[in-house]
């Protein structure tokens, strides 16, 4: 027996736009915010951070940062630090959370400040604003760079929760590989995840069940349905058990198998 049902499809697995709305934390070094050659208008408290829901701490000194870093989105270092201020923050943030965004203002930074910012996992380097539309697009870079980690801190925490939860998982692409397993969905075939990953999802399945799926699931998910149902499923060895086996399609094509982990009936 096989049912369709509407509702949310497995979407909350990955990574969703409504993140890049979230609000933003800035620390913003510079020895003089305020200043001219400082962090001027947007990070001293500008209207276009407040509409863009940044909200800005600042410091004066990198020695200050420590005690800041770990509560912010993203450090700013501001265009009126000296190279050796620039090396000791970007120091700093390497050795107390190296995937803290970082965004340099800094026209001509030493080499050194250059290679000290490579060895961090999310940064931008732009010249120092000092016009509105280069504060907006200082806003805008600060918007992406954040984004782009948290959306992969939500992917790497997906994938965990795939890992040890307690459904069996896989999930296909939209050209019909295997692109992930879990440890529980292996082990129902008798696999390891990744003599499972890179095969078609039809390996899966006697070719009588995959007629079924296509002519009888695919139509409902094609219409935005989740399809349910008891499928007879093959092991690596060839032989076969059913289980009670649901489909859910993503945006992009992609198919989300999920398998009981207690089969209806072993062959």
């Amino acid at each position: 027996m096989a049912m369709i049902e509407s509702g949310s499809s497995p979407a909350e697995l990955l990574p969703g736009e409504e993140q890049s709305a979230a609000p933003i934390s800035v620390l913003g070094v510079a020895a003089d915010p305020d200043g001219e050659e400082g962090l001027g208008e947007l990070l001293a408290g500008d209207s276009l951070a407040d509409a863009d829901q940044i909200s800005v701490a600042t410091v004066t000194t990198p020695a200050a940062a420590p005690a800041h870093v770990d509560a912010a989105d993203c450090v700013v270092g501001g265009p009126d630090l000296s190279d050796a201020d620039r090396l000791e923050l970007l120091e700093t943030i390497r050795d107390r959370d190296r995937t803290v965004p970082t965004v340099l203002l800094a026209a001509n930074p030493s080499r050194a400040v250059r290679d000290a910012l490579a060895e961090l996992d999310w940064t931008e380097r732009l010249r120092p604003a000092t016009t509105r539309s280069e504060y907006a697009h200082l806003a805008d870079r600060i918007r992406t760079v954040v984004g782009y980690r948290r959306a992969t801190d939500l992917a790497r925490r997906s994938l965990a929760a795939l890992a040890h939860g307690s459904d069996a998982v896989a999930i296909v692409t939209p050209d019909g590989t295997v692109e992930y397993v879990n440890t529980l969905f292996a082990r129902q075939f008798g696999a390891a995840p990744p003599e499972l990953v890179g095969r078609p999802w039809r390996a899966l399945f006697p070719d009588s069940e995959v007629a079924r799926l296509e002519s009888d699931a695919f139509p409902s998910l094609a219409d935005g349905w989740r399809w349910i149902g008891d499928c007879e499923l093959r092991r690596a060895d060839g032989s076969t058990f059913t289980a009670q086996t649901r489909i859910d399609a993503l945006d992009d094509d992609s198919l989300v198998f999920t398998v009981s982990d207690r089969p209806v009936d072993e062959n």
